[in-house]
């Protein structure tokens, strides 16, 4: 203390003591805040990204159409749900370190869940995240940990923002005058309406874009009464040379280089020739060979072969550097370089994905009698030919395409194809009218103008409480 120092001083240094420890719970509250409210928010962006990227991934295994069944199995997860639950728990726990997702959602305050069909969608599932966060300052003061909570929307497929058309209405009045004796010419007015409805199912996608009788789809080439029901598409030409029981319901064709039809409604009579388009339109749907082969179960034929597959048999066949002969009745999903058929009937069911056969190499036929086909069949790299007097439900994807035999059906039930939109035009027309030295009390015109409505893609998955 001073030498100088008076009994005041004292007295001083007592009360800043008082007031420091007045203002240090304060200070201490302040650093909780912060130290604390940091904790959160990291933790907050933390399970939001886990449950947008287990909300995307899982999505993917939904089908466009159509529910999505089955009950979990391990240890590979070969149904649909399972898959989903496989997909959102892998992202989510395993990808992303959020917390495990292990069931589907049972009540609305579940978490750690998903929920599909969301909304009443089967191409919709929601996943509902809920992390504990312990607080550095709030545990010290015995106060335990805070949860955070995220949740996001998963979509099979683009989610579409759909404006429906607008209608306005302008009244206009004129006045009306005396007039000694005029005609009044008539009027004429039109008004327009657009109508888009989605595209029906695919049955044919040619990829082929040359022009010519032997490109892209042919349709009855040694054959006769052939119909293929739903939408057919090809980058290059059409040929239909059967009888007039031939024909596609409806054929998109055209390609880059402006092919024109070859028979058709300009030969043999058949009906069903469309529409035109320009561009080189890509494959509607791929698979991928090499993550196929790779699941749990998949037989898979080393070699050149040709190797064969048990009558009655189910499952994945791959033989990628070789041959696969098909026969009997199966329920399969084959990938190889080649495959072949016998000339006896096949039964033939799509395993997975409505996967039934991918040749990776060269051209595919396909002439059994009397045969039962459900799947869809891709040969990128060559022609299909298809024959044989059967009934077939499917999709059918090939370089070339050539369907042949008699009293053949195929029954498309491919991916969606384009939109078919339609414009109509009213015209609403008055006479002329004549006037007597009379008094025109004046006209009402009334104008109705319609705007289309229109879809935009606005995304696959909508994250929530961001």
């Amino acid at each position: 203390m001073p030498s100088n120092a008076g009994p005041g001083w004292k007295s001083a240094c007592g009360q800043t003591l008082v007031v420091v420890a007045l203002l240090m719970p304060l200070l201490f509250s302040f650093l909780a805040v912060v130290v604390d409210g940091a904790s959160m928010m990291a933790q907050r962006r933390s399970i939001q990204n886990a449950v947008d990227a287990a909300a995307l991934a899982a999505s993917q295994e939904l089908p466009v159409t159509g529910q999505c069944t089955g009950a979990y199995t391990d240890p590979y997860p070969s149904s649909c749900q399972s898959r989903v639950l496989w997909q959102a728990n892998h992202y989510s726990h395993d990808v992303n370190n959020g917390p495990a997702i292990t069931h589907p959602c049972v009540s609305l305050s579940d978490t750690n869940c998903y929920s599909n069909p969301y909304k009443g969608s089967d191409q919709l599932l929601e996943i509902r995240l809920r992390s504990p966060v312990t607080a550095f300052f709030a545990a010290s003061v015995h106060l335990g940990s805070f949860n955070v909570s995220a949740r996001a929307v998963g979509s099979a497929g683009p989610i579409l923002d759909v404006q429906p058309p607008t209608t306005s209405t302008t009244v206009s009045t004129r006045i009306g005058t005396t007039i000694p004796g005029n005609t009044i010419p008539g009027t004429t007015s039109t008004s327009f309406s657009t109508t888009t409805t989605p595209g029906g199912n695919i049955a044919l996608f040619a990829k082929d874009t040359v022009c010519g009788a032997t490109k892209a789809i042919t349709l009855g080439n040694n054959g006769n009464s052939l119909k293929v029901t739903g939408i057919s598409i090809s980058n290059g030409s059409v040929t239909i040379d059967g009888n007039n029981q031939t024909h596609l319901d409806a054929v998109d064709y055209g390609g880059p280089n402006h092919c024109t039809p070859i028979g058709g409604t300009e030969g043999a009579g058949a009906v069903g020739i469309t529409t035109v388009h320009t561009d080189d339109r890509d494959w509607p749907k791929v698979w991928d060979s090499a993550a196929i082969c790779a699941m749990p179960g998949a037989t898979k034929f080393v070699g050149a072969g040709p190797f064969s597959i048990p009558n009655n048999a189910s499952g994945i066949y791959c033989a990628l550097n070789g041959t696969i002969a098909v026969a009997g009745t199966l329920n399969v999903s084959v990938i190889a370089q080649t495959i072949t058929f016998t000339n006896a009937p096949v039964h033939v069911t799509a395993f997975i994905d409505n996967l039934l056969f991918y040749q990776t190499q060269g051209d595919m036929t396909f002439m059994p009698n009397n045969s039962d086909v459900n799947g869809w069949i891709w040969v990128p790299n060559g022609r299909l030919t298809y024959g044989g007097n059967s009934a077939s439900q499917g999709f059918y994807e090939a370089f070339d395409i050539s369907i042949q035999g008699n009293s053949f059906n195929i029954l498309g039930n491919g991916p969606q194809g384009p939109p078919n939109t339609s414009t109509t035009s009213t015209t609403t027309s008055t006479p002329p009218t004549t006037i007597f030295g009379t008094t025109d009390v004046g006209t009402t015109i009334t104008v109705v103008t319609t705007t289309p409505g229109s879809t935009t893609t606005v995304g696959t998955t909508v994250g929530l409480d961001e």
